[in-house]
């Protein structure tokens, strides 16, 4: 019997920044098939976006909730259509992309404590449009810890790539 890959929330990140177009690239890459079995969270249309940025393609569908996830159709996208890509200007500030951030964020917390998905990972956020969208913490960090209850233990971050590893507390 072959091992069940864990499911992972691959949240987009901002898409005012470079998050979408990392997330599009990795799935055009067909990189997440090694490791998980991905459920890219944010807006679809966002996700399309991307793929014409980086001249990629991914098989990908919308669902409006991981039930519907069937990895045999290509990348399931919980698509949260709250963003449109023609109002996202690259590279500015934008409350409705911070919005969103916030809200995916607070959706994949939910969903891995209800087991709903196994853990996830994230394109880059911009913490300033988070507090300004309405974050009451300094990062997604300090935002896990709390959602978690362990922020008053040590926590940080640690990334690791082709044997080189970087952190921050």
């Amino acid at each position: 019997m072959s091992e069940m890959k864990p499911v992972l929330g691959i949240l987009m990140g901002d898409s005012a920044g470079v998050g979408p177009e990392l997330v599009a690239k990795l799935a055009a890459d067909n990189f997440y098939a090694e490791y998980c079995r991905p459920v890219i969270i944010g807006d679809v249309r966002i996700f399309e976006n991307a793929l014409k940025v980086i001249g990629g393609e991914a098989a990908h569908y919308a669902i409006s909730n991981i039930g519907e996830a069937d990895w045999s159709k290509g990348i399931p996208v919980l698509d949260q259509k709250d963003q449109d890509p023609a109002d996202v200007k690259m590279g500015e500030l934008n409350m409705m992309c911070s919005v969103s951030v916030n809200k995916m964020l607070d959706l994949a917390i939910e969903m891995c404590k209800t087991g709903e998905i196994d853990g996830f990972c994230f394109g880059p956020f911009n913490k300033q449009g988070m507090k300004l969208a309405g974050c009451q913490y300094e990062s997604e960090h300090h935002v896990m810890a709390h959602a978690f209850g362990v922020a008053d233990q040590p926590f940080g971050e640690i990334n690791v790539a082709a044997g080189m590893w970087t952190t921050r507390t």
